[in-house]
This record gives structure tokens, C-alpha cells and sequence, in this order.
């Protein structure tokens, strides 16, 4: 039975080509039956030679259960400790998260554990976060999707593997076993597991769905309901990649950035496609502008799509997250409506390499080598929200500061300096990004007006020796700071 369900596994690895030999990765553990499963399962599979993977363990306390929380992390370091395997442990305020944004105990944990689970993977340098989501958690997956209302997308379910747009990988390895087939192998190979009594409060979601409408409709069943929705799925997920692969095309033919913060859908050939690559089209434009799809309900898409169809210039659609969308003649726009008070009046020191907040921006910096990079491929595929310098060229600190009257600056491609805010006119640049748009410079020079124009100093050329690569991006106020971590040491 052991080596079965060890095999299924395996296999199911295999054919959704979910590791590459010698992938490290992190594996998420609560301690519960299902992470501890797919912890034994993975680590049995890596020592017989049947997988090649490096891992590293994870553990989130979320401290909402006072010491049977630490009675959790205490367990996890404990097994981590009995396999020889790193373990990383995170301390979260989910109660205090939930307060401040207005959040569900539930939303909120998630949020904080995804956010940990990743800052985890960075500092690790690894490729992929494993989570032990399995048949069940899926088909309560699709249940809850509908319940909610949803598209054929969201009956896919849970994917074996995806990439979010901050580039982080979630694999799923155990979608092909129940949950009962993960307690028989645990209890079969004598493995403990520590057991959450919130997962039989009923009062959550998930947990009404798992305990009480799930066993009711099985009795109407002739098979395992996560067995039928396991099949519908799968279905669903094969008409998904295609649907994709058709919004990826058509995405080419009508998208155009028009500035910071905005993009724009060619009108006429947004209106020609099907309705659900016209949905699929809407999505990936939130995206582009990492703009967050939770709060957009089918009422919003539809109202998205009726706007596009009947519009009269100069009027407006608010969208959710402070977006909103005016169509023309020719084009369909979706922007941000930013205010000037939304930048900070004190400069924010850059670092270097790292991550900083600068109002509603995220400031994100790597120092690249030139031997690993392309520049005349980078200059041919960037955008307004990243560029490279010569770091050595740099005086240290940099800084992000709002603009100032006077400001001068050597736009990149120009020979003469210029100032910051008749550059913004001359290049006809919309009040909106005028706005939001803010220096970043050294002690001596501006390097960037952000996000607009880099400037000609401290350029990449053949003699740089290293790259400085600066990105910009808007980040949700949801999208909290990096928790508190206890890193125990390799063995």
C-alpha cells in the first residue's frame, strides 16, 4: 500500500513534469496529516532516487491558537530535525492583519501565509513552494468556486503547478490521492501528525463545505464526489489552455501600454472576439496592472463589456481598486486615478540590492552580472517600469523623492539636460502620470524619472561590470511586509 500510493505519486510528478534534477525547493508544512504525508511521501520518494530534489522546509505560525500554535512549530522542527531536512519557521499576526485591513481570520491568514511561504523561497534561492493540496481540498475547491459563481476557468481547480506574476511557482504533487488515502499511509508507516480543531468549525467556509454540503451530496452519488470533480477538472482544464492560448494571440493584436499605469485594448478587435477570450482579455489587463482580480465580480465584467460595446467619449466606468476604464472611438482605456498626496513628502532610501515602499509604489533593485544578461534583448522587450545602470558608476545611497521645482536631468537619447517637469509636458505625458511620477537619484544626479524616462548618466555599457536593475510597480495596500522569521540551521 505504502509503496503504491508512493508510485502514484511519482508518476503523477512525472507526467505534469512538475521538478527538474536537482530543483530546490520549499515544502510548506503545518503539521497536519496532509503536509506531513506529502513531506514522508516526497522524502521517501528523493532517498530511493526516484525524484531529485533538495528540500527545504517551511513552517507559518499564524499564533491563532495560542500554545497548540506552538505546539505545532515545536512538532514541525521536531520532524524536520528526525529527517535531517532545513526547516524555516515564520511568525505572523493574522488577528492583527484582519483588524487593520478589514479582513476574514481566513483572508487574512491566507494572505500572510502565501507572503511568508515566498519570502521564504527568495531568501532560499528556490525555484518552487510545495503545498500538500490533494483530490478533496480540490474538489471543495470547485465547490467553493461555485457557490461564489465561476467560469469554467474556475472549474479547473486546483492546478499541479502554477506562476503567479511576482514569478513565484506553487506545485501541487498529491492532486491524485484523497485524504484518506494520505491518513492510511501515515497511519500505516506509523507517522504522526498533529490534528487543528478549528478544521471542525463549521463557522469557516472550507469547513461547512468539507463537513456538512460534501457529505450530503455524496449520498446522491454513485462514486466519490472529489473522484467526479477530479474528471470535470481535468475537462475544464484542457479547455482553459486552450482558451489561453487564444487570448495569448489576440492579446498581441489589440493591447498596447500607453503609459505608466494605463493600458489600452485596440476597440474594434477587442469587440470581434468571443466573449470568453473578450473576459480573458479583461483579466489579463487587470494583471498588467496589478490590479487584484479578487473584488471583480461577473456584475463588473459584464458591466466592463457593455461599457466597451456602447460608451460615449468622455465618460467613465470606476472599477474596483481604484481603476477605472473611458473608451473612444478606437480604443478601450483602463487606468488608475492617483492622487499627488499618494507620494511621500520625505525620501525613501533605495536599497541595494532589496525592496522598499515608496507610496504607492514598490521599489525593487537586483544587481545583475553582464555575463548572464542580454542588453540589446532587454532594451528591446522593457517597459516604463524597469531599467539598468552601471552600478559602479553610482554614488551610494540612492534615493525615491517626490519632484522638486528645478529639477534637472539628462533624459536617456538626448544630449542636454532637461527640466523634470517640461520634459513631462514636452513629451506630452497625461496629468495622471504626472502625478504619480517621482526621482530617483544619487547624492549627485538623477538617475530616473520614474516612470517615464531614464536618464543618460551612469549607462551600461561594454566596461560595466555590474548592473543595477531597478523596478517599479503599484502594490495593493493588502500586500503586507515581510513577517518575522527563525531560520534553524542546516544539519
Amino acid at each position: 500500500m505504502n509503496e503504491k500510493i508512493e508510485n502514484i505519486v511519482a508518476d503523477y510528478i512525472a507526467v505534469n513534469k512538475l521538478f527538474s534534477p536537482g530543483q530546490k525547493v520549499v515544502l510548506a508544512i503545518s503539521g497536519g496529516a496532509d503536509s506531513v504525508g506529502l513531506l514522508q511521501i516526497l522524502n521517501k520518494l528523493r532517498t530511493a532516487g526516484k525524484i531529485d530534489v533538495k528540500l527545504h522546509l517551511a513552517h507559518v505560525n499564524h499564533h491563532l491558537r495560542a500554545e497548540e500554535s506552538d505546539g505545532d512549530a515545536n512538532f514541525v522542527a521536531s520532524l524536520a530535525e528526525g529527517l535531517a531536512l532545513p526547516l524555516t519557521i515564520e511568525d505572523v499576526d493574522v488577528m492583527a492583519m484582519a483588524r487593520r485591513e478589514k479582513l476574514s481570520i481566513e483572508t487574512a491568514a491566507r494572505m500572510l501565509r502565501l507572503n511568508a511561504l515566498k519570502a521564504v523561497a527568495k531568501t532560499q534561492n528556490a525555484s518552487a513552494i510545495l503545498t500538500a493540496h490533494h483530490k478533496d481540498d480540490n474538489a471543495e475547491t470547485i465547490i467553493h468556486r461555485l457557490l461564489r459563481g465561476t467560469g469554467y476557468t474556475g472549474l479547473a481547480g486546483i492546478r499541479p503547478k502554477i506562476e503567479f506574476q511576482d514569478g513565484s511557482v506553487f506545485v501541487r504533487p498529491l492532486l491524485n490521492i484523497s485524504r484518506k488515502q494520505i491518513e492510511d499511509y501515515l497511519a500505516k508507516t506509523n507517522t504522526n501528525w498533529r490534528t487543528d480543531a478549528t478544521n471542525a468549525d463549521c463557522r469557516f467556509t472550507r469547513n461547512h463545505i468539507r463537513h456538512k454540503l460534501v457529505p450530503l451530496i455524496e449520498k446522491g452519488c454513485q462514486s466519490p464526489l472529489s473522484e467526479s470533480l477530479s474528471i470535470l477538472a481535468r475537462h475544464c482544464c484542457g479547455l482553459d489552455e486552450k482558451l489561453r492560448t487564444l487570448t495569448g494571440s489576440a492579446w498581441e493584436n489589440c493591447s498596447r501600454e500607453l503609459e505608466a499605469e494605463s493600458l489600452v485594448l485596440q476597440r474594434e478587435a477587442f469587440l470581434a472576439e468571443a466573449k470568453p477570450v473578450q473576459i480573458e482579455l479583461i483579466k489579463k489587463t487587470l494583471s498588467q496592472l496589478n490590479c487584484g482580480l479578487r473584488k471583480f465580480t461577473f456584475e463588473h465584467y459584464n458591466a466592463i463589456l457593455t461599457f466597451a460595446k456602447s460608451a460615449k467619449p468622455d465618460k467613465t466606468l470606476k472599477l474596483p481598486n481604484g481603476l477605472m476604464m473611458r473608451v473612444d472611438s478606437d480604443e478601450i482605456i483602463f487606468c488608475y486615478a492617483p492622487s499627488e498626496s499618494e507620494l511621500p513628502m520625505q525620501p525613501v532610501q533605495i536599497q541595494l540590492p532589496g525592496e522598499v515602499r515608496f507610496g504607492p509604489w514598490v521599489i525593487e533593485t537586483r544587481i545583475l552580472s553582464p555575463g548572464d544578461c542580454d542588453l540589446e534583448a532587454f532594451k528591446a522587450k522593457k517597459d516604463n517600469c524597469t531599467e539598468w545602470f552601471d552600478l559602479d558608476a553610482i554614488i551610494e545611497p540612492l534615493y525615491a523623492r517626490r519632484r522638486r521645482d528645478g529639477d534637472k536631468f539628462i533624459p536617456f537619447g538626448h544630449k542636454s539636460s532637461k527640466k523634470a517637469g517640461k520634459f513631462l509636458t514636452s513629451a506630452k505625458i497625461s496629468g495622471k502620470t504626472k502625478k504619480i511620477s517621482f526621482i530617483i537619484a544619487d547624492p549627485e544626479k538623477i538617475l530616473w524619472l520614474a516612470p517615464v524616462r531614464g536618464s543618460g548618466f551612469c549607462s551600461v555599457s561594454g566596461d560595466t561590470s555590474r548592473i543595477l536593475q531597478i523596478k517599479i510597480f503599484r502594490k495593493l495596500a493588502q500586500q503586507q511586509q515581510s513577517p518575522q522569521k527563525r531560520i534553524l540551521p542546516e544539519i
